[in-house]
């Protein structure tokens, strides 16, 4: 999570109570030995939820993929997430193109694919992991809000991101 300065709020590998799944290890290049030693969603959720009530607005690319891993992952532990204001990049940046599909809404867009047509550096191909995809998404959002409307570029929110 960032700040929108870039500042980083909160970064960390995850132990995750199954074994990885080997079609995960192809996207974001993490095996189990990787994550024995790091702490579990219970260890930082003290950290995490006092992050969440002082920042209640979270931008991110994908929100609908983040609130389902968020939700699910609270709910596996019997923990209770606060009330968030959730901004999706993607569906922003979908009217911002304004390329229609055959069903008359929006094309999605991946977020490599926006940060190189926006010249927003994209780090390591191949690879994808929370910080470097949240400094993608917080490059993205400060390109548009250039072009558009400044105030986009402050605030008061926290960019997300999970892998």
């Amino acid at each position: 999570m960032l700040r929108p300065n870039g500042e980083v709020l909160l970064h960390t590998l995850l132990r995750p109570q199954y074994l990885i799944d080997p079609e995960a290890t192809t996207i974001h290049g993490l095996t189990d030995p990787d994550v024995q030693a790091v702490p579990t969603f219970p260890d930082i959720w003290p950290e995490l939820s006092r992050i969440f009530k002082r920042r209640h607005t979270i931008i991110a690319y994908d929100v609908p993929f983040h609130q389902r891993v968020l939700a699910f992952t609270t709910g596996q532990y019997q923990l209770r997430l606060p009330f968030l204001s959730w901004h999706c990049l993607m569906q922003q940046y979908a009217l911002y193109c304004g390329e229609l599909r055959r069903d008359g809404r929006f094309r999605w867009k991946k977020l490599s694919e926006a940060c190189k047509q926006q010249q927003v550096p994209r780090g390591r191909p191949r690879i994808r992991r929370a910080l470097p995809q949240a400094q993608k998404s917080l490059g993205l959002l400060k390109a548009l809000a250039a072009k558009s409307d400044p105030s986009l570029s402050q605030g008061g929110y926290a960019l997300f991101g999970v892998r």
